[in-house]
């Protein structure tokens, strides 16, 4: 299912992928 643990976690790779912590 989709927790928002998992929405959270998301973001925070997106955000590394980006490179702008």
């Amino acid at each position: 299912g989709m927790k928002p643990r998992e929405l959270l976690m998301r973001r925070y790779w997106r955000r590394e992928d980006d490179g702008t912590y």
